[in-house]
């Protein structure tokens, strides 16, 4: 098992890095960002998705806890909106945002993103 944050493969590796619903469990997003660049070739492709932390994917939740009894906050160390996704990488100045697609009904979003 290894660390997003710590990935043990030489510089420019990979032409596609793919997170599913794995940024939400690291503590510094940033960090992750930064050593995913580093392992991408040059134009690599990173392919991430998170939950969106919306109004709508706050209430399903909740539901989802009354109904069944589980709990989900102890495993996400960070919760952003998309909004404030897309605001971190425009910031880190690492990838280019090819394209955003939301899906289940907005409750998570897959982010497109292209090394710079």
């Amino acid at each position: 098992m290894g660390s997003i944050t710590d990935i043990p493969y030489p510089d420019r590796r990979f032409e596609v890095v793919t997170a599913i619903e794995v940024m939400e469990h690291i503590d510094n997003p940033l960090d992750a960002f930064r050593e995913i660049h580093r392992v991408l070739k040059d134009e690599g492709m990173y392919v991430m998705s998170t939950p969106n932390n919306n109004r709508f994917f706050l209430t399903f939740w909740w539901f989802w806890e009354k109904s069944f009894g589980q709990e989900w906050h102890h495993t996400h160390l960070t919760t952003y909106t998309k909004r404030q996704w897309l605001e971190m990488i425009h910031k880190t100045g690492l990838f280019r945002i090819r394209k955003v697609v939301n899906y289940w009904g907005g409750i998570n979003t897959i982010y497109q993103l292209e090394k710079i």
